[in-house]
């Protein structure tokens, strides 16, 4: 047993196994190209060339990447090639047949994105008519009781987000530092200005309250710190006044307004220009009143608003305020924040820049402007209203019929005075982005089914052309879209008819709420705009992404979705979006070492994953390790991106799509073009790319693991039904999460359509299951509204057999509900309001928001619980094939942690699946009481599976773990070798082995690329044979080993430690030690001259190398040792 026990061991440390070959085990060890990473591609200021695709592709294939994403744009990169690839010229249409004659040689997978540049889906075949649309009105206050005829005023007619309000300015990043090599580009044709579109929808009137005076029969003085300020109560978004953020005796900015008697004001609109497009924000501070002796009081504090959509949406937003009457309102305005987002060329703000301060003589919807989907909010409820006059719905007058076609109106209105409301459309003059001009035009309207159809004709069309038979069944094989970035829409031709049908009552008697008025009451009309909302997001899915899903499969194509993107970027139900998709596709950003993610990410991926999990997709692939800005460039390890890829892998991502491997069209031009400031930086021309193998191999292995079977998940967790809406942050949850549980984020239509029970548990369309629907409270107003819709579903699931976890409703979401029937099947399944648990049919209620007590009312036990450090970060996730359970399990700290797993159900066998290594070996268990226990040391940011199949040999198992017998200190004379081409030395003796970046000449110590360390070690006679390893202590940052001229693996993370023992022989071995650094200390001795002769070329804008800056460690630093490996008490 003993020797059977080394001989075991040894197999295991040798990368080989003694157990039974089966299809799981070989797919791990091996994986398919469906597990291998794939890299976005992008094709940047059409330097673009034949050589340049031919060698990226065959880079990719060499290091194990299973496909590119190609995209075309540019970033302000120079032009580098002799001849210019203009996009959708023919020359660019014959580059991208080659790189699908390519890609199908070299098998691999090519999807191209949907438009040029990034976002979404636009280019200049689209006209005017199919661009994306908002709203526009104008207002006409007359008196009744006597004929009317006049012009109506023509709503605004130019692009923008809002009204009259300008475009943004155009985001751009400043250009690089003069790049050896760049050529003067071709002029750009001449472009004027961007056409409009504008028509009408409907002319609306009705009766003001008597107690409603117009802001402009009050005649109100309008003053600020800056003067005048009556601008600021024009209507009008057009133009600023600028005020500074203090005035000269040190106090905030503000602006009054003085009447000649009390009033009462009911909200207050606030507005300002948009001169930064990334954090575009409206006025926030105070509301002021003051008494009859003119001392000023706090009325309400106006907080800064919340910067969820991105790009920003318009800075607009209407408040609802407190009764209070006064001679004088005051608005004191908040200093500017800081930016949120902060990109090179895009200054801090320093002065307000604001183009509305008016105060409202009408009730206003509270925030209405991005209830009206103008905007997007992360909650909609924003609490009671005071109740004021408004008008009945049945007082809202259509007089559309009686409007002529310039716009007259001749109409006699019964007595008093009127408001009429001209409202058409016109564009939001969104373009595609970032591209070259020949790439650029309006993103095309996406609540319309036709014109999504017609833009995607007019792209794939020209392609598919050259393309030929590359599409399909080889070469092309999917389209992408990528996160959103185009901004807000709110209509589109068939709203009226597509609402009416999907809601079931008319709009047109609620079109005065589109622009801010309440009418009815302020509970109605906010239920109205709920309707109109979600009308958008069922459009979006459907016309956009849908469409899209369709049009790829009947060209034979798939379709990867970044739908919609983080945040809540546009009026959209992100889960339902990710339905239409063949892949949905996350992203998740590299962050400084030990930084947590952003939310953003950490709930976009959730997403993408749930998607996958509920929907039946199972691929969740993400956008991987992009980088901001801030990140020091050319800088990204295998080693530093590891924790990023296990933390995402644990959060479900099973194909990783790295950001970004940008086309290098030339040798020359090293490290190359880049994503302007966006990294990392994975081409051909990193200083590693020919060690990536390994680190491709160890996403791979992972990857395929993670494809398996389905994901695990006790909970279903509803996460709304409104629009915009996107899955919310799992590690914040309200409700909290009981540590142990994994859930999937379901929508609406999970509910109302697609969830079933089949014995007490809930099943998704996937098949996977789950034990308990939670459905939350707003996580704002802690109030829970459910539609009718949702409400008689969640009644079906109960008296089937589900467990639902819900407080008690307080009503409907939904104007298309009737009150009655809402309240009556509250009653009926909540009763009183009660938090004991309601056994309903076959099911059981919980009302309280305790998930852990409902679970175990539920006899489900935790799925994993964990004894170790109180500190300890270890992230997991389950999955489960027909015939065994796979878990990962990673260390998230830069420290060895021992932990005891006890993972739910007993009865298999237990094994440790390595992906760094493809190792597999039996693992030590305890098994009791329907439970698994796993005990693990893990080292420093290790990640590990654990796989239970097969029947257990016995209740309990100890595996003894491999300890150093011997070892060898490898402190001899060692030889550095170094490339051609750099002006370097040919070799370098070293008494001792050190780093070069230490070394006198100023060459070497700036040599960025590969080097060779080499040595020869007499291995004694006795270790012939034996397990042996190489530990080579301290490496900058990746190194390859060779023995004897034989390839023994790559280190690319710690420990930096390969089995070299098959390879030795008793005797004289040659070592050879390939070590590849980074980039940077090149690029800053050919700032400062070192060695003579310049090396480096790259696009990115914002790096200015500091000649100064210390060098970063670069090579060996040891010590190196080979270390002999036995089991404990064994004899070597």
């Amino acid at each position: 047993m003993r020797k059977a026990m080394i001989l075991l061991t040894a197999c295991l440390l040798s990368g080989t196994s003694a157990l039974a070959a089966d299809t799981l085990r070989d797919g791990f060890q091996t994986p398919p190209d469906s597990a291998k990473p794939r890299v976005w591609w992008h094709w940047l200021g059409n330097n673009v060339t034949a050589d340049g695709i031919d060698k990226d592709l065959a880079w990719m294939r060499r290091v194990g990447i299973g496909g590119f994403q190609l995209f075309s744009g540019n970033l302000e990169t120079p032009l580098l090639v002799d001849k210019p690839v203009v996009v959708f010229s023919p020359e660019w249409r014959a580059m991208v047949r080659h790189a699908a004659e390519r890609a199908d040689a070299l098998g691999l997978e090519m999807t191209m994105a949907a438009s040029a540049g990034w976002s979404e889906t636009g280019g200049p075949w689209v006209k005017p008519e199919q661009a994306m649309k908002k709203l526009v009105w104008s207002e006409t206050v007359i008196t009744g009781a006597k004929r009317f005829q006049g012009r109506l005023p023509s709503p605004p007619t130019g692009n923008g987000p809002f009204q009259d309000m300008p475009m943004p300015p155009e985001l751009r990043l400043p250009p690089p530092p003069p790049v050896p090599g760049a050529r003067p580009r071709p002029p750009a044709a001449a472009h004027g200005p961007s056409p409009s579109y504008y028509a009408d929808v409907a002319v609306v009137a009705y009766r003001l309250p008597d107690a409603v005076v117009p802001l402009g029969s009050l005649k109100p003085r309008i003053s600020s710190s800056a003067g005048d300020a009556a601008i600021l109560s024009d209507g009008r978004y057009d133009a600023p006044l600028r005020l500074e953020q203090k005035t000269p005796d040190g106090q905030l900015a503000w602006v009054e307004y003085t009447f000649d008697k009390p009033v009462s004001l009911p909200a207050v609109t606030l507005a300002a220009t948009i001169e930064d497009p990334l954090n575009a924000l409206s006025p926030s501070g105070v509301v002021e009143v003051a008494d009859e002796n003119g001392t000023f009081r706090d009325l309400v504090r106006v907080a800064p608003q919340e910067p969820v959509a991105f790009p920003a949406a318009a800075p607009v937003r209407t408040v609802a305020l407190p009764e209070a009457s006064s001679r004088r309102w005051r608005f004191r305005l908040d200093p500017i924040p800081p930016q949120a987002l902060a990109l090179p060329g895009m200054p801090q703000q320093t002065v307000h820049a604001v183009t509305e301060l008016r105060f409202e003589t009408e009730a206003m919807v509270d925030r209405w402007q991005a209830k009206a989907a103008y905007d997007t909010m992360r909650s909609y409820d924003t609490g009671p209203q005071p109740v004021r006059p408004v008008p009945a719905r049945d007082q809202v007058v259509n007089l559309t019929a009686r409007i002529g076609a310039d716009g007259t109106l001749d109409w006699t209105p019964p007595p008093g005075r009127w408001q009429v409301l001209r409202i058409g459309y016109s564009l939001t003059g969104a373009k595609n982005h970032p591209a070259d001009p020949e790439g650029t035009g309006f993103e095309v309207d996406k609540l319309d089914a036709a014109a999504v159809r017609a833009y995607l004709e007019g792209y794939l069309g020209p392609i598919d052309q050259a393309l030929g038979d590359l599409r399909g069944a080889k070469g092309l094989k999917n389209l992408l879209t990528d996160s959103w970035e185009a901004g807000q829409a709110n209509w589109t031709p068939a709203l009226p008819a597509e609402f009416k049908r999907r809601r079931g009552y008319d709009l047109t008697p609620w079109l005065p709420v589109l622009t801010g008025r309440v009418v009815g009451s302020a509970a109605d009309s906010e239920r109205f705009l709920w309707d109109f909302r979600r009308t958008i997001a069922d459009l979006l899915a459907e016309a956009h992404y849908k469409t899209i899903r369709d049009f790829a499969h009947e060209k034979g194509l798939g379709y990867y979705g970044e739908a919609m993107g983080t945040r809540l970027p546009t009026t959209g139900d992100g889960l339902l979006n990710k339905r239409y998709t063949d892949i949905p596709m996350g992203e998740f950003w590299q962050m400084p070492p030990g930084a947590p993610s952003d939310p953003a990410h950490t709930s976009d991926i959730a997403e993408a994953a749930s998607a996958a999990h509920f929907y039946g997709q199972n691929l969740v692939a993400a956008e991987a390790f992009t980088a901001l800005p801030f990140m020091p460039p050319f800088t990204a390890t295998p080693a530093a991106l590891k924790p990023f890829a296990d933390r995402f892998l644990a959060r479900g991502v099973n194909r990783f799509v790295i950001h970004t491997s940008v086309h290098q069209p030339s040798d020359d031009l090293r490290p190359g073009i880049t994503l302007g400031p966006f990294g990392q930086y994975f081409t051909r021309h990193e200083t590693w790319a020919e060690q990536a193998g390994a680190w491709m191999s160890y996403l791979s292995r992972s990857s395929y693991l993670q494809q398996q079977g389905r994901h695990v998940a006790d909970i279903a967790w509803f996460v709304g039904e409104g629009g915009a809406i996107s899955a919310p942050d799992p590690d914040r949850l309200s409700p909290a999460l009981p540590k142990g549980y994994r859930l999937d984020f379901v929508a609406r239509d999970a509910v109302t359509e697609l969830l079933s029970v089949k014995d007490g548990h809930l099943l998704a369309p996937s098949g996977v299951v789950y034990r308990l629907l939670v459905v939350p409270p707003d996580a704002r107003s802690g109030d829970l509204k459910l539609s009718l819709a949702v409400l008689r579903r969640l009644r079906d699931l109960l008296n089937q057999g589900a467990a639902v976890l819900a407080p008690r409703p307080t009503g409907s979401t939904s104007l298309s509900d009737d009150p009655a029937q809402v309240a009556a099947l509250i009653g009926e399944l909540w009763g009183v309001d009660t938090p004991i648990p309601r056994s309903i049919g076959k099911g059981r209620l919980y009302p309280a928001p305790d998930i852990a007590a409902a679970l175990a009312d539920r006899g489900v036990a935790p799925d994993l619980t964990m004894a170790g450090a109180m500190d300890a970060d270890i992230v997991w996730s389950h999955r489960r094939t027909d015939d065994a359970d796979i878990w990962f399990v990673a260390n998230q700290k830069d420290r060895a942690e021992s932990v005891t797993l006890s993972l739910r159900g007993d009865g298999r066998d237990v094994s440790l699946w390595h992906a760094d290594s493809g190792a597999v070996e039996p693992a030590p268990f305890r098994q009791e009481a329907g439970r698994t226990s796993v005990p693990l040391t893990l080292s420093p940011n290790q990640a590990i599976f654990i796989v239970q199949r097969g029947s257990a040999p016995a209740t309990a198992r100890d595996v003894a773990t491999p300890v150093e017998a011997e070892s060898l200190a490898l402190s001899g004379v060692w030889t550095l070798f170094f490339p051609k081409g750099q002006a370097m030395p040919d070799s370098v003796p070293l008494p001792k082995l050190g780093l070069w970046n230490d070394m006198s000449d100023p060459a070497v110590r700036h040599f960025s690329g590969t080097a060779t360390y080499a040595t020869e070690v007499k291995l004694p006679a006795a270790w012939a044979g034996k397990p042996v390893w190489i530990d080579l202590g301290a490496v900058h940052e990746v190194a390859t080993v060779r023995v004897n001229g034989t390839e023994a693996g790559i280190a690319w993370k710690q420990p930096y430690r390969i089995d070299v023992g098959p390879l030795l022989k008793a005797g004289t071995n040659k070592l050879e030690v390939a070590v590849s650094n980074l980039w940077p200390n090149r690029i800053v001795g050919d700032a400062g001259g070192a060695g003579g002769v310049r090396v480096t070329t790259n696009t990115h804008p914002l790096l200015h190398p500091d000649t100064k800056a210390r060098l970063l460690p670069s090579g060996l630093a040891g010590p190196v040792r080979l270390v002999r490996m036995e089991l404990p008490g064994g004899n070597g």
